[in-house]
């Protein structure tokens, strides 16, 4: 009767002999499993940040008007600035050299012996009237006289004859002065010609500004015109009233609108920011990637010249709102949203997003302030809903 005992004891050891060896495998993943370390993350907290949405663009630094000046004489071109120099208004910019000193020596000799002979006219118009005055006088005593019967006839007669003579050589000789002094206004106005085209020989800036361009070398032969187009084209002037000519994206450009600040910086002052205000915002055509904007500046431009090409920033809204960083961003089955991390697990929480500027982006809805949300590594970005995670480090990026 003992016999079948001892085989129940047996067959129950060998079961648990059995399972034991089953289960040991599965205690072992479970001890591996477990001591495996747990996924680091960087986090960080949703808090409200003052946000700024931008658009930025390449853009140009423009004058907003440029002066093109032509030559006023025929000649030799002297230069007298360079490109990008800063010039005032009535600074001497180029002379155009030709035969002034002759022609002025000239025009002098013509006005000098004018005058000259006028003055010899007038004297002898004088002299001839001082004659007239005599005859009239002796004419006046003949006829007197011959009526008294004093003297004869033919004395009168004479008399009469010499203040006839008398009256023609005043005529003539007034005649003559009139052609004198036509003759010297002729000779002035030469002059004065000859004057002007040695004031067009100096080229002087019109207005305040900078040499923006030079058409004409220096040694150059140059030609003077009629109209304001005709002459050579010796240099444009850029004067100091700028602008800025930008580019920005299609897409950017229905959040673009006039009067919102910009952040120029200049290549040749990359360390300073000049200020400005959206002024126009071009439409172009159909199809084209990018449009022009506008850009007035504003307060102090020193040392921003025409012809320097830049980059822009505008900013296109500001409010404080609640923000996450963008780095915690990422997209699951067509939805954006985080990894929130709550009790070591980590969930993903889709969310509907504001404004988005270059380090965070605004929360409309979908996070709370305080929510802890992943931020890295990359390989985070991969992990389970649920899966237990440890933070390197919690913080307010």
């Amino acid at each position: 009767m003992t016999l079948p005992v001892r085989r129940g004891r047996a067959t129950t050891r060998s079961r648990r002999f059995v399972l034991s060896i089953l289960f040991l495998p599965v205690v072992a993943l479970l001890a591996v499993v477990l001591s495996r370390p747990l996924p680091m993350v960087d986090t960080a907290a949703v808090r409200e940040r003052d946000m700024r949405a931008t658009v930025a663009g390449d853009c140009l630094v423009q004058a907003q008007q440029t002066t093109v000046i032509r030559a006023g004489v025929s000649g030799i071109l002297q230069l007298e600035t360079t490109l990008g120099s800063r010039v005032r208004a009535g600074q001497v910019l180029a002379r155009i050299g030709g035969p002034w000193v002759a022609a002025d020596r000239r025009a002098a000799a013509a006005v000098a012996e004018s005058a000259a002979a006028v003055a010899r006219e007038r004297l002898t118009l004088r002299r001839a009237q001082a004659g007239l005055w005599r005859a009239d006088r002796a004419a006046g005593r003949a006829t007197a006289l011959w009526r008294e019967g004093h003297v004869a006839a033919s004395a009168h007669d004479a008399a009469v004859r010499d203040l006839a003579v008398a009256r023609g050589d005043v005529a003539a000789q007034e005649a003559a002065v009139a052609e004198a002094e036509s003759l010297h206004r002729t000779a002035v106005a030469d002059q004065q010609v000859g004057a002007m085209a040695r004031r067009d020989a100096v080229v002087r800036a019109p207005v305040n500004g900078v040499v923006s361009n030079i058409y004409a070398g220096d040694r150059q032969r140059v030609r003077a015109g009629q109209g304001p187009h005709r002459g050579t084209a010796l240099l444009a002037l850029a004067g100091d009233t700028l602008t800025v000519e930008m580019l920005i994206a299609a897409v950017d450009v229905e959040r673009v609108d006039a009067g919102q600040q910009v952040a120029v910086r200049v290549v040749s002052h990359p360390d300073d920011v000049f200020r400005g205000a959206v002024s126009m915002v071009g439409y172009g055509q159909q199809g084209l990637a990018r449009f022009p904007v506008r850009v007035a500046p504003v307060g102090d431009w020193t040392g921003a010249r025409a012809g320097v090409s830049c980059d822009a920033v505008i900013t296109t809204a500001t409010r404080t709102a609640l923000a996450v960083p963008n780095l915690a961003l990422l997209s699951r089955d067509d939805a954006l949203g985080v990894l929130v991390v709550r009790d070591g697990r980590v969930t993903f929480r889709p969310l509907s997003l504001g404004i988005q500027g270059d380090m965070h982006a605004e929360i409309v809805s979908g996070a709370t302030a305080g929510d802890v949300v992943v931020t890295g590594p990359v390989e985070a970005t991969d992990l389970p809903p649920g899966a237990r995670v440890a933070i390197r480090g919690a913080g307010s990026r």
